[in-house]
């Protein structure tokens, strides 16, 4: 959902009480969400935000190939984490059992692949980028 400022906003599942709150700032490179819906229906949404958002992604600047580089990612934009670790930390307990679904990717990195795991969800969905279209 886009609030009034034009900043991306979504249900806050632990108040839940409607209030909308702010997403971090889009990546530049690629925007991925991880929406985890837990058995007992609460849905949580985490991402690949950056509180310091550049224009361009500093590692496709300075010539890094897929895969490498993601320091740059925590030191020159302020990436928490990626989508998956952010939403489990969301979660907490709720992550077990529940389905993820990660959007916009076409895998979940070897660390994401483990936190997953130990989280003990169940079910893991990739959305990639190619199928978004068909919505």
């Amino acid at each position: 959902m886009i609030n009034d400022e034009g900043k991306t906003t979504e249900t806050d599942p632990e108040e839940n009480s409607g209030a909308a709150v702010s997403l971090a700032a889009p990546c530049a490179s690629r925007q991925v969400l991880a929406v985890l819906v837990a058995v007992n229906g609460r849905v949580f949404i985490g991402s690949n935000g950056k509180s310091r958002p550049t224009q361009t992604c500093p590692r496709k600047t300075l010539g890094f190939r897929r895969g490498e580089g993601w320091y740059l990612c925590r030191e020159v934009c302020g990436q928490t984490g990626h989508a998956e670790t952010n939403v489990l930390a969301k979660a907490g307990a709720d992550a077990c059992g529940a389905t993820l679904y990660l959007i916009n990717h076409d895998r979940a990195c070897p660390d994401c692949k483990e936190a997953i795991r130990r989280a003990g969800v169940r079910r893991l969905v990739i959305v990639p980028p190619q199928e978004l279209t068909s919505f």
